[in-house]
């Protein structure tokens, strides 16, 4: 009859059932790019946090001291979230030669930051940094051959223009005598940023992000304690060791959505949404030191949300 015998019928019928799914990663609904433009949203908004905090402590800490006491939390907080995760067996991934040079990268990009952070004002500085996207863009065409219309460029350089509006440097801060020097590192951070992030994107996808999380807290700790070498170490003190343990909370969470943000993107598309960053500092700055933006400001705001969006749309119009 061509039916097979009956004990190989019944090796079929008690052949295992397939395993479960395992659970949805965060943002999996999503597009890569529409994943991106969300972490990148949120991740700017938990960076602007942890630097109000960071510059908080640097009035009474060293900045070398901060960034140690913070990266020594952060890394504690990586590793945590890894082994909770199950991917604690990858952990040895961060002596990857890829993963190291984007450590030293992250390490440099939080020295010269937060160093410039401690001699001029946020918003200044937020300001330089928000040229990141362009620079990231720029290396996007070079590196990856992204195409990138001349809409796409309106909405970047139409976002920097906004953010010119918000911020409006050039006034009373800019007289200060460190504020050239604290200016040239904001630029060596975004040269750094821009490095970073594209290198991100090029990270093997089977190295996880918290993995990544991991190295990158690692960069920073050991720049603090670079930095504290010349430096030196203030005092004890309660409030800064508290005020670093919630930075290096609120730096974690947003070192791992940057991650996310910049892996399997189009970095041209996702850079714009770090944008962001401005309205955060300026909604910090009205919440907690009580800085009202003036009209100039909110027209920038709009711009800087217009701008953001519009890419979005654009990529939409793409699929379609």
């Amino acid at each position: 009859s061509g039916r097979p015998p009956s004990h190989e019928r019944d090796r079929r019928v008690t052949r295992p059932p397939p395993a479960a799914p395992e659970s949805r990663p965060l943002f999996s609904g999503l597009t890569p790019n529409a994943r991106g433009m969300l972490a990148m949203t949120a991740a700017s908004m938990l960076f602007v946090c942890s630097d109000a905090l960071s510059k908080v402590v640097s009035k009474s800490w060293t900045v070398g001291q901060m960034m140690a006491v913070r990266g020594i939390f952060a890394i504690l907080l990586a590793l945590s979230v890894t082994l909770i995760t199950g991917a604690g067996r990858r952990l040895p991934m961060i002596g990857r030669p890829v993963l190291i040079v984007r450590s030293m990268l992250e390490g440099s990009v939080a020295l010269t930051f937060l160093y410039a952070l401690s001699l001029m004002p946020l918003a200044d500085l937020t300001s330089i940094l928000m040229l990141s996207p362009l620079a990231i863009t720029i290396v996007s065409i070079f590196a990856f051959k992204e195409v990138v219309g001349w809409r796409r460029w309106s909405a970047i350089l139409a976002g920097f223009v906004g953010m010119q509006l918000v911020v409006q440097p050039g006034g009373a801060a800019s007289a200060a005598p460190n504020y050239a020097f604290a200016a040239s590192l904001g630029l060596c951070s975004v040269l750094g940023v821009a490095m970073r992030d594209t290198l991100t994107r090029r990270l093997p996808s089977d190295i996880p992000s918290v993995v990544i999380t991991v190295a990158a807290s690692i960069g920073s700790c050991l720049a603090g304690f670079l930095l504290a070498g010349f430096q030196g170490w203030n005092a004890f003190a309660w409030w800064p060791l508290v005020a670093c343990l919630a930075a290096a909370i609120i730096v974690t969470a947003g070192n791992l959505l940057l991650i996310l943000a910049c892996r399997g993107v189009d970095l041209s598309v996702v850079a714009p949404y770090r944008y962001g960053a401005v309205v955060w500092s300026i909604a910090m700055g009205m919440m907690v030191f009580g800085d009202v933006p003036n009209g100039l400001s909110f027209v920038g705001m709009a711009i800087i949300t217009a701008s953001g969006l519009y890419p979005m749309h654009r990529e939409r119009l793409r699929r379609r």
